[in-house]
């Protein structure tokens, strides 16, 4: 399924001389829950992911994302969503999947910067990951754009898992 969101008032041909930032994000299922970082510096919750690197397959990236920002190698059940969200000032393709976690857990590889955020790996019900998405507010700048996105590629990943 593809998405787009547009920022109020813009139209993506208002935007078409940026250049997309291209991302992977797992829906991720540990056992009976689902993976979800926690970033204390901004009090925000987000699904774990992060951007594709030049050269970089979408699953090749996904599998590197979800090892240093979850500790786990995972098995991708399905592509499930991609998100095109379009801003005055940036453009955002977000490649969601479906994943279940694969084996043992291992040591976290994060960035200077997730580290400063206060990265932190929960494990929530999907009712606690909804309430978030929809009820949590958070100071960071542009929390409700976040939350909008993950809610939606939340709810098109599981909506026929369960």
């Amino acid at each position: 399924m593809k998405l787009i969101v547009c920022e109020d008032n813009l139209v993506p041909d208002d935007v078409a001389h940026l250049t997309p930032r291209i991302g992977v994000r797992a829906v991720l299922k540990h056992a009976d829950q689902f993976v979800i970082i926690y970033h204390q510096a901004w009090d925000l919750y987000t699904l774990p992911g992060g951007g594709v690197e030049p050269g970089e397959s979408l699953e090749g990236a996904l599998h590197r994302e979800m090892m240093e920002e979850t500790g786990y190698l995972v098995r991708v059940i399905r592509k499930t969503l991609t998100l095109t969200e379009y801003y005055r000032d940036s453009v955002w393709e977000h490649h969601i999947y479906l994943c279940e976690t694969a084996g043992a857990h291992h040591p976290l590889n994060l960035t200077k910067e997730e580290i400063a955020a206060g990265h932190e790996v929960q494990y929530l019900s999907s009712a606690e990951v909804l309430a978030l998405f929809t009820g949590h507010s958070s100071p960071k700048e542009n929390a409700a754009n976040i939350y909008h996105r993950e809610f939606l590629g939340f709810i098109h990943s599981v909506e026929d898992y369960q």
